[in-house]
């Protein structure tokens, strides 16, 4: 049984994002009597060492951090994990594509374990990254207002959470490449384009195909393959929320879309009904997805996965609206709404009618909120991950 988890103070990366899923963690681990330190990552490389040896010399259950930080090479003076050397499993919960967070993955502990919030993530970390132990799929959980405004009372009609960067500045990066990355990066993008339930895993496996046949990438420049993968991937992400966005900019839906500095540069003002707000952190969400009629989700390209923003929305009783994976698709119709990503179009439309047909769609906050506290509430997440640690 889990007793003691070792914890990570994070940079400050994406709004604060991972730091904010640590201090949720720690909260429901006091629930739990389940005992946990911290330690900062943000420390000189010796001190970072010795502070996580005399830590764990403590005894530890486990290790749990984000985005492949904290276990990269920390030895001792025999060239072992300080991991290994006391038996602690390292596990490293992910909320990109693998092949994004390549160069990260390195890691001489032995008892290293990943968590995805996409099947195809785990599917690929299985098969291509043997110093890996096992990988999980394990949705980020949702965060929850202790106070959820009636629907026909919020104050924002539609709420975004999310920078957008434009496409044409991912075009004039991408001219800066030598020509060997930039017609890949370019051909990863046609791929992506061609079917949009192509996920950059699929797209970069075939093209690497196509560019040096079954005898797969050169080991040489792996990294710097992997880096124009992580190019074309950022472009798609962008590019797919910066249609869905524009589409609702030039209509008449009261949108409300919180992030960015240049999220206003890159959308303008179209017929003049959206309201851009500043950045917010992972943990200010709440205050906006509880206020909100509809959360829009714009998927970052995950195919067989699902994001916070469905679970957050769902468990604020917001109406949730996201393009389609096929996760998602596996879910009951009725705990939110869905739209075709190759038709942005048709977005304004489907809100629309969301706000002018409460009672056509008056069952879904609910049903949307008990599926929520089901299976994305942070208790039943980290009963699921607790559940995993065990069982390795």
């Amino acid at each position: 049984m889990v007793k003691k988890v070792l914890l990570f103070q994070h940079f400050d990366v994406c709004n604060n994002t991972f730091n904010d899923l640590t201090e949720m963690i720690k909260k429901e681990f006091g629930r739990c009597n389940i005992f946990y330190e911290t330690i900062n990552l943000f420390q000189p490389p010796d001190i970072l060492k010795d502070n996580i040896e005399n830590t764990l010399i403590k005894g530890f259950d486990a290790a749990l951090s984000f985005n492949t930080a904290g276990q990269h090479n920390i030895i001792d003076e025999n060239g072992i994990s300080i991991f290994d050397k006391y038996e602690v499993p390292f596990f490293n919960w992910t909320m990109d594509s693998p092949i994004d967070l390549s160069g990260g993955w390195d890691s001489n502990c032995n008892n290293f374990y990943v968590l995805c919030v996409d099947r195809n993530h785990v599917a690929y970390i299985k098969k291509n990254f043997s110093h890996v132990k096992d990988a999980f799929f394990l949705p980020l959980p949702g965060i929850e207002s202790v106070f959820l405004p009636k629907f026909e009372n919020r104050e924002f009609d539609v709420c975004f959470c999310g920078a957008v960067i434009s496409s044409n500045s991912f075009y004039e990066k991408i001219k800066s490449y030598p020509e060997y990355y930039r017609l890949f990066i370019l051909e990863m993008i046609d791929y992506m384009m061609s079917d949009s339930d192509v996920d950059m895993i699929e797209a970069f496996e075939n093209v690497s195909k196509n560019f040096w046949g079954d005898n797969s990438f050169p080991e040489d420049d792996i990294e710097n393959i992997r880096i124009c993968a992580s190019m074309a991937n950022m472009f798609m992400r962008h590019y797919n929320r910066e249609r869905v966005l524009k589409t609702l900019v030039n209509s008449n839906v009261n949108l409300h879309i919180f992030g960015g500095k240049n999220n206003e540069q890159v959308l303008g003002h179209g017929s003049g009904f959206v309201s851009f707000h500043g950045g917010v952190s992972f943990a200010e969400t709440v205050n906006i997805f509880s206020n909100s009629k509809i959360t829009l989700n714009v998927m970052p390209c995950f195919k067989n996965g699902t994001h916070d923003r469905i679970a957050s929305g769902m468990l604020n009783k917001s109406i949730v609206l996201t393009d389609r994976s096929k996760y998602i698709d596996e879910l009951p119709a009725d705990i939110m709404c869905r739209y075709n990503i190759d038709f942005p179009n048709e977005v304004p439309d489907i809100i629309n009618d969301i706000i002018s047909n409460t009672e056509k769609y008056s069952d879904i906050p609910d049903n949307g909120y008990r599926f929520a506290k089901e299976n994305y509430s942070i208790e039943i997440i980290i009963e699921h991950l607790l559940k995993i640690m065990e069982n390795i």
